[in-house]
């Protein structure tokens, strides 16, 4: 597959096509539309598809250098230069992409995928947007351009280890898809103990490696279905014998243990996500959760994740994570909630609170906490909070706050619904649920004038949610009239 510069490529808009946002939960949730239309992707020929598939490069280029934060930059191999993408080589962890064989680049996992469904699954941007939250340094291979030296993927992921990657001194992560599995293992055969050892982890993604490559033999070639293509096939295995032949070589005692340990392969499989399935070629073999194989690599993303992350020390969670954890357990409280498991339901709520501290409470910081955060970010423990991050985790707390109003108000804690409808209140004035339930607990705690201020407020907006608590309030005042008026009329009888 040739490579076109950036200059050579059609903008997708010239080719009448455009990327648009389909949802907001998934990284990178695009899918290809025709321009100002709600109808995606028409085929018109070979040539049409191979055309937007060169434009669809551009705009994943351009995503890598922009959004994800990636430089490009040219790896001398023989009289050729191939570019490739990294980003943070400086960081204690890098973690290095490789790609599978035919027309795709740097970027993708599958054209077809980033054509007729979304770049979601197929792309790599997933795993870069969790690698920067896990402040991760980041090299993505280029192993299918075709140059002088660079005769095989092999070499191209060999030579790019060696000169970006093993300079830095980072413990390495490895993803590897489909014949990238094969680079991968052509690596380890040759790297040495002392490399291997900073190698911590490799997830393959449906990889077709194989412990030793074989080259057909005439016999084989007499068995096949179509013996053309597995003559062809002995032909080109007998040339990349010459240039790698450690491939065709039985992996060392050591390699087979760096397999067995510290890889495992998610394969094409109907079985549900990470269920175990028989092992193969010296890995462990799970479910990627889907029978096609293009499609591995951006299924089985969340588990090939939390697979690198048990390799890695202990660390802090970042903003999202901690925001998607204290929505579980709101969601938790939630249903229980609904049971009248109201003592069940706080503590969720509780829990969810924790993880949200951290961005509620960073509103009144100081100097010395942000410099503190910035420290914690450079030392790669900490990633800096967004905007979207603040705006994410302060709305989340104040549903939180609202609903463990509801649940203390059910316990009779009117202190404690008062003080979290409060809490509620303080990120929304308007909160009108959250102003009812404050003004409930008041008038149980018989401030009436506190209550009376929250109910009537509520009242103009929903005068029947607040009815009866109004007729209650006002039942309260008679009563404490009535008390005056008798203690008044003995003090004058």
């Amino acid at each position: 597959y040739s490579f076109c510069t950036l200059l050579e490529m059609e903008d997708l808009k010239a080719a009448g096509y455009e990327y648009v946002r389909v949802g907001k939960a998934r990284e990178a949730d695009y899918t290809l539309k025709q321009a100002g239309s709600d109808k995606g992707f028409e085929w018109k020929g070979q040539e049409d598809y191979d055309r937007l598939g060169d434009a669809v490069t551009a705009y994943l280029y351009q995503e890598l250098e922009g959004k994800y934060g990636c430089k490009r930059y040219n790896l001398s191999e023989g009289e050729k230069e191939v570019p490739i993408f990294v980003k943070d080589l400086d960081a204690p962890t890098v973690m290095v992409v490789i790609q599978g064989s035919g027309a795709v680049t740097p970027g993708m996992w599958a054209r077809s995928l980033c054509i007729n469904n979304s770049l979601h699954e197929g792309t790599i941007f997933p795993y870069l947007a969790s690698a920067a939250d896990r402040n991760w340094g980041v090299v993505v291979a280029n192993p299918n351009t075709v140059a002088e030296g660079n005769e095989c993927a092999e070499l191209h992921v060999k030579r790019l280890l060696n000169k970006m990657v093993i300079p830095s001194k980072a413990q390495i992560l490895i993803v590897a898809h489909s014949y990238g599995g094969w680079s991968t293992l052509h690596y380890l055969k040759t790297c040495g103990p002392e490399v291997m050892n900073r190698i911590k982890a490799v997830a393959f993604t449906d990889s077709v490696h194989k412990l030793k490559m074989k080259v057909p033999t005439e016999a084989d070639i007499e068995k096949a279905e179509k013996p053309e293509k597995k003559r062809a096939q002995q032909k080109a295995r007998e040339e990349l014998k010459k240039v790698v032949p450690e491939a065709f070589m039985e992996p060392s005692d050591e390699v087979l243990k760096f397999l067995k340990e510290k890889c495992r392969n998610w394969v094409k499989s109907p079985e549900p996500l990470n269920a175990q399935v028989p092992s193969e070629h010296g890995v462990e073999c799970v479910s990627a959760g889907h029978p096609d194989h293009v499609w591995t690599s951006g299924v089985a993303y969340p588990k090939v994740l939390e697979y690198l992350d048990s390799f890695m020390p202990p660390r802090e969670k970042t903003f999202k994570e901690k925001i998607a954890l204290a929505a579980a357990h709101k969601e938790a409280g939630n249903g229980s909630l609904k049971k009248g498991e109201y003592k069940k339901a706080s503590l969720e709520y509780k829990k969810a609170k924790v993880y949200l501290k951290c961005i509620v409470d960073s509103e009144g910081d100081d100097q010395m906490s942000k410099i503190t955060e910035n420290f914690m970010k450079k030392s790669g423990k900490l990633r800096a909070k967004t905007a979207e991050d603040d705006k994410e985790g302060k709305a989340l707390n104040a549903v939180v706050n609202n609903n463990l109003a509801q649940a203390r108000l059910k316990l009779q804690d009117w202190q404690g619904a008062a003080e979290y409808a409060s809490e509620a209140l303080a990120h929304d004035k308007t909160n009108t649920k959250a102003m009812f339930r404050r003004g409930q607990a008041l008038l149980a705690m018989g401030d009436l004038d506190a209550a009376k201020a929250d109910l009537e407020a509520v009242h103009e907006v929903d005068p029947k949610s607040v009815a009866s608590s109004l007729q209650e309030l006002k039942v309260a005042y008679k009563k404490i009239a009535d008390k005056e008026k008798k203690a008044y009329a003995g003090m004058f009888n």
